[in-house]
């Protein structure tokens, strides 16, 4: 777990951008939350999902949540249960209309997250019990 932004450099000295928190975003967006607080990214991903071919060839998209606190070799690892999932969304199988999905998809992600992309860095703060035994003041946020 990772709990504030950090710059890593090469031997030759080249700044290395490897994790979320190696990011200028991470500084910039800690810059903003009260001293001892952090910086608790919410990451989304998505995926067609092959359900059955006996029923017309149905599909769906489950929508994950994960944080970038966690790091990135740890999140990958599927074993580790790192990812939530906050929905399921049909997806129809022959549509002639490929815009109209495109909309419904959007109007449908729109829903999933406007009660966190309405999360303001500056707004509620919430506690975390860390394995260390420390309490931290998390601030979520949205983040790409």
């Amino acid at each position: 777990m990772v709990f504030g932004p950090e710059r890593l450099f090469h031997s030759t000295g080249r700044r290395v951008y490897n994790e979320i928190h190696t990011a200028d975003w991470w500084w910039d967006t800690q810059d903003l939350v009260p001293r001892g607080g952090t910086v608790v990214p919410l990451l989304f991903a998505s995926d067609k999902t092959h359900l059955t071919n006996f029923s017309r060839d149905m599909a769906a998209r489950p929508v994950y949540m994960s944080i970038g606190n966690i790091s990135k070799s740890f999140r990958r690892q599927g074993s580790k249960r790192t990812w939530v999932r906050v929905a399921l969304l049909p997806f129809p199988p022959k549509n002639p209309k490929d815009g109209e999905i495109h909309l419904s998809w959007h109007e449908a992600i729109e829903r999933i997250l406007k009660p966190i992309a309405e999360l303001d860095i500056t707004g509620p703060r919430y506690e975390w019990d860390s394995a260390s035994g420390k309490v931290r003041q998390c601030y979520p946020i949205l983040a790409a």
